[in-house]
């Protein structure tokens, strides 16, 4: 078969050339329309305040008084759905860091700081100006020309004096009572005011401070001659406290210290709740008119939490609810003295004893 000439290549390009002019020249092919989606919208933003609790570095003092505060201050936030978004809850590992904390929470954007720890108002006050548009808390007695936004919490310390009063009372069963505090600050004076009133009448056999090993030991010395039946062990130190609590058959004191096994049987143990007190703060904040009768906590607003020893008999536990209750009630004064009826001068054989209640 011949091979195809030039002219016939030519014309099958040309033909070729023409078929592709005749499909690039047609109708343009229909843009895609893009498929619709759903549109993405972020979560809502949770509604409330953003609030930062500084509790009480380990070395404070004050951290005896509290006892698991960040599982307390996370049902706080469960409960308040709407006035509480977050509560950041912040334990320094020194005191000395407290003021740059909150300085740094505040500066972060929190609506309320809350200082829990031994320098809670001198923190609040000297950041109240700097940061005006955050609301600072701290526990302390409320005084004139705070801040606007600074509210001070104070705390009913002598009733809860009082009602550790009535249970070593009750617990030592007419025996010597030994009262022992670690300072003398304000919390522990009021404290013992108040447990002071509740043994009106009864044998205090040790009233003193135990600040360090030395006076410890001089304790012990002392009450090796002289037993107490119990001891209200209001000393933030454990190694300290330990060895007030062997001073005596039973002790009560705060349940954020740990005392040896070895000390004897506890009686009554106590704590301030963390979430009453920040709780409190919010009311403060999210109620514009900003409630006085808020300022104060005590055994009417549940800031106190108390739990018994296993070997604390049903009497001991009687008499101390119903004066908790009686608190609570606000029917009874707790530096009252608790007495018996008086005694007529003549007659030194009247009953003057503890355990008769107002």
């Amino acid at each position: 078969m011949p091979a195809p000439g030039r002219g016939s290549v030519v014309r099958a390009l040309i033909a070729a050339l023409l078929v592709l002019l005749v499909g690039c020249t047609g109708e343009p092919a229909p843009t895609p329309t893009p498929t619709p989606t759903a549109d993405e919208t972020a979560d809502p933003a949770p509604s409330g305040v953003q609030v930062a609790v500084i509790v009480p570095a380990a070395s404070d003092p004050a951290a005896a008084s509290f006892l698991d505060a960040e599982r307390q201050l996370a049902r706080l936030e469960a409960d308040r759905v709407g006035d509480v978004a977050s509560v950041r809850v912040i334990v320094p590992d020194d005191p000395d860091f407290v003021p740059d904390l909150a300085a740094l929470v505040a500066d972060g954007g929190a609506d309320l700081v809350c200082v829990l720890g031994s320098s809670g108002r001198r923190t609040v006050t000297a950041l109240a100006e700097r940061f005006p548009a955050t609301r600072f808390c701290a526990l302390a007695a409320p005084r004139e020309n705070l801040p606007d936004n600074v509210d001070l919490f104070d705390v009913a310390y002598e009733e809860l004096g009082h009602v550790l009063g009535v249970a070593a009372d009750a617990a030592g069963a007419g025996g010597s009572v030994g009262v022992v505090l670690g300072d003398d600050d304000d919390p522990r004076a009021r404290r013992r005011a108040g447990l002071r009133a509740a043994l009106a009448g009864g044998e205090v056999s040790v009233d003193t401070i135990v600040r360090d090993p030395s006076e410890a030991t001089e304790l012990a010395r002392t009450t090796d001659e002289e037993p107490l039946a119990t001891v209200v062990v209001d000393v933030a130190d454990a190694g300290l406290a330990t060895v007030v609590a062997a001073s005596a058959s039973s002790w009560i004191g705060p349940r954020g210290v740990t005392v040896d096994a070895s000390a004897g049987s506890a009686v009554v143990r106590w704590w301030l709740r963390a979430d009453v007190i920040v709780g409190a703060a919010v009311d403060r904040l999210v109620q514009t008119d900003r409630p006085d009768e808020l300022s104060r906590l005590g055994f009417e607003q549940e800031v106190f939490a108390l739990t018994f020893g296993e070997g604390t008999n049903d009497a001991v536990r009687a008499v101390t609810d119903v004066a908790a209750d009686e608190f609570a009630r606000g029917v009874r004064d707790p530096l009252e003295p608790r007495a018996a009826e008086p005694a007529d001068e003549d007659d030194e054989d009247a009953a003057t004893g503890p355990g008769t209640t107002d």
